[in-house]
């Protein structure tokens, strides 16, 4: 099958063993003449960098929107995939990207997320078990259709019409750039043959840590996207959490009734993180 070349952009920021994990991850996948690695390595020591030539130390650091910024520029690909350091792509993920081949009207695809490895803590069997990074229900997202940065390729020249990524910004930016491009006039479709496995947060307190950011990225997004309200059915899902917490372990599903627990925390702690502010600290070297 003939394809457009494609630039495969990752930021990274960890220690060295996540770095190697991170690596032979990415190297999986099958690539082919006129595709390429960039990994954007946003540590303060350059770790992966320093190791691997597919790495480039970046401009700023802990700031992964502008570090996916800058691998864009650096880019030769006609079309950019964005994954995260901590997904596992499925070695022909490129391929099934382009089966079938987007129009040309088509600005983004969103690819299929699962949960990685094995579920082997509460926090992780809950995510899988929420499908929280599942791309079918981003692409169903009541406002408008979106995708998210674990797994998602832009046409390049569709991403540079637009400006890129919002930078600066904590959570929200891959949101942002799909509604952007929709409002553009770029279509958005799915690919869910186009598979990447997703390493979920592996405690509880991880999982709220994640759902705080995430709050803090909603509101930034309701300010800059008049219409788009996130916090609607919220009381209706605590209500059912309550319920759920205590009929599921009397029907004998006690597991079931932690997650419903759990879903109560995330509720509390979206309201909480909807308190703080979007903004990263910006760090050049």
């Amino acid at each position: 099958m003939q394809r457009p070349g494609v630039s495969v952009i990752v930021p990274f920021h960890g220690g060295e063993s996540a770095a190697g994990e991170a690596m032979a991850a990415l190297r999986a996948i099958e690539l082919r003449a006129g595709d390429e690695l960039l990994v954007a390595d946003n540590t303060r020591e350059g770790v992966l960098a320093a190791r691997f030539d597919e790495g480039f130390h970046a401009q700023a650091e802990r700031q992964p929107y502008s570090a996916r910024n800058e691998a864009a520029r650096r880019a030769r690909g006609e079309w950019l995939l964005f994954t995260d350091a901590d997904c596992r792509p499925e070695p022909g993920l490129l391929d099934a990207y382009f089966d079938p081949p987007p129009g040309d009207g088509v600005g983004a695809l969103a690819g299929e997320i699962v949960a990685a490895g094995v579920a082997d803590t509460l926090a992780r069997r809950y995510a899988a078990d929420r499908r929280l990074l599942s791309s079918e229900l981003f692409l169903a997202h009541p406002y408008r259709p979106m995708g998210v940065t674990a797994n998602l390729l832009v046409r390049r020249s569709a991403f540079e019409a637009v400006g890129g990524f919002y930078e600066g910004i904590r959570s929200g930016g891959d949101a942002d750039l799909c509604w952007r491009l929709q409002e553009a006039g770029w279509a958005l479709e799915h690919r869910p043959r186009a598979i990447v496995g997703h390493e979920h947060r592996a405690t509880v307190r991880a999982l709220l840590r994640q759902a705080a950011r995430t709050a803090a990225g909603t509101r930034w997004l309701e300010a800059r996207h008049p219409g788009f309200h996130a916090t609607d059915g919220s009381g209706r899902r605590a209500g059912r959490a309550l319920v759920g917490i205590v009929a599921w372990p009397l029907r004998g599903q006690p597991e079931r009734g932690a997650f419903k627990a759990i879903e109560l925390l995330v509720i509390a702690t979206e309201h909480l993180g909807r308190l703080a502010g979007n903004a990263r600290p910006r760090g050049r070297r």
